[in-house]
């Protein structure tokens, strides 16, 4: 049986245009004029025909996948909950709201009246429902004359003012949640206060509660702001959005207790400066790579589910054979790490490292440099796979550091999951309106992911806010 070479095609292209780049000035010029058409032609031929761009691959949402379908199960583990899972099934409470007795009148076989009858024994089934309500609160303020002629009046309580009516710190909370937490229009949080409570809260009355929730978020964000530069460990990410047409960017930093996101429009150190929380933080800082992140006096831990996607790429598209091979010495160090509780000895550690000055050896083979100038000016242009080789070879250690220390994450998915949700947002609303809008939506909502995070109710913490207490 032959074995069948596999070629590259793009590859072979790059060849061929080198080739031809070398002839051409022995060529008459309609010669040249036919030979660039072709290859004009080959690139558009190698554009359709070449490895997609999917989210195995690349950054691509699984949602763009081209003719994405549903993969069946084909793994053999049974669904639902798994052995040892602790379920969240509903309990009976002790003290139930309202009970009501169902008592047993005649019996069904010989029709004789059980009235008097003790029962032996009471089955309890209960029902959870939920009622809902709008409670009144009418808060009456007494006017005296003192002896002295001085008018005193009683004291209303924080929260209250003097206007006739107004809505409390429970209505303002589940609007402030409703928009910030699961991302509902102005527009339809009013219609969904006045079907479920009969309360016609105004658009503006909403935008009003934003207000004062984020003027009220102030010194929670300050707090935050030490949290962090106090913590052993942080992620950051940032993702870019759309504020009144124009680019911006999200930057998010965050560890096991706080979540905290800044808009900006600039995506680099510029941002992160006026932040105001790496410039004054030297402990563990996971990211993906981006190179703002390295002017920062941190220790960097770099994110595996980035590097395994780009070394999936540089196999499929640029036939990588080191990329697969590195891939997996990563994710088998990892689930070595998990296996012995994040604790690898040195002598395992010296194999990993040793594996991967090898697996650099053979890149440094299978994927040179390329000396070759194409611009008068500038850097000399790399391949994909040399510039993740270069980067493997220049970062190292962030590369490597999960090894050393137990607490360093393999990836960095939990500050992609912080800033996950701002899409949703986008895609509801399409845009920032203002800038002033993107800041008072990322302080509002970096309370509520630090809430959740924190095992709080955040609806229940938003109306302490919003109450004063």
């Amino acid at each position: 049986m032959t074995k069948t070479k596999k070629y590259n095609i793009e590859t072979e292209f790059s060849a061929l245009k080198l080739k031809f780049e070398e002839q051409k000035k022995f060529l008459p010029l309609e010669s040249i004029f036919l030979f660039e058409s072709l290859f004009s032609l080959f690139r558009v031929l190698i554009a359709a025909i070449a490895p997609k761009t999917t989210s195995k691959n690349s950054d691509t949402a699984p949602s763009k996948d081209p003719f994405r379908e549903k993969t069946k199960r084909t793994s053999g583990i049974p669904i639902g909950g798994k052995i040892g899972h602790k379920g969240k099934s509903l309990k009976q409470v002790p003290k139930p709201n309202k009970v009501v007795l169902h008592p047993a009148i005649s019996c069904d076989g010989c029709h004789k009246n059980l009235k008097d009858i003790i029962p032996s024994e009471i089955s309890k089934h209960q029902v959870f429902d939920v009622e809902i309500n709008v409670i009144v609160t009418e808060h009456q303020v007494e006017q005296k004359l003192c002896t002295c002629g001085h008018w005193q009046s009683g004291t209303l309580p924080a929260g209250v003012s003097k206007v006739p009516c107004q809505y409390g710190a429970s209505v303002k909370s589940l609007a402030v949640e409703l928009t910030h937490a699961q991302f509902i229009p102005l527009n339809r949080v009013n219609k969904f206060l006045e079907s479920k409570f009969n309360l016609s809260v105004s658009e503006r009355s909403v935008e009003n509660f934003t207000n004062e929730c984020f003027d009220k978020l102030e010194s929670w964000e300050n707090s935050a702001k030490e949290n962090l530069k106090n913590s052993e460990l942080l992620h950051g990410d940032e993702t870019g959005i759309n504020i009144n047409g124009g680019k911006g960017w999200i930057h998010s930093l965050s560890n096991n207790e706080v979540v905290l996101m800044f808009p900006h429009q600039r995506r680099g150190t510029e941002a992160m400066d006026e932040i105001g929380i790496l410039g004054n933080y030297h402990g563990i800082l996971c990211h993906d790579f981006w190179s703002a992140y390295s002017a920062y006096d941190v220790i960097h831990a770099c994110c595996h589910a980035h590097l395994k996607r780009e070394f999936s790429k540089a196999n499929e598209k640029f036939d990588q054979k080191w990329a697969i091979k590195m891939r997996e010495l990563l994710l088998g160090a990892n689930e070595l790490r998990k296996a012995q509780l994040g604790i690898l000895s040195w002598g395992q550690i010296s194999v990993i490292e040793s594996r991967y000055t090898r697996i650099l050896k053979q890149a440094e083979i299978e994927c040179p440099t390329n000396k070759k100038r194409e611009h008068q000016r500038g850097k000399i242009g790399q391949s994909y796979p040399r510039q993740l080789l270069n980067r493997l070879k220049a970062r190292r250690s962030w590369v490597l550091l999960f090894l050393y220390d137990p607490r360093i994450p393999f990836t960095n998915n939990q500050a992609e999951r912080d800033i996950r949700m701002t899409k949703v947002q986008q895609k509801v609303s399409g845009c920032f309106r203002t800038f002033e809008g993107a800041r008072k939506f990322c302080r509002i909502r970096s309370f509520i992911l630090s809430m959740q995070r924190q095992g709080k109710n955040p609806h229940k913490e938003l109306e302490m806010i919003l109450r004063g207490t």
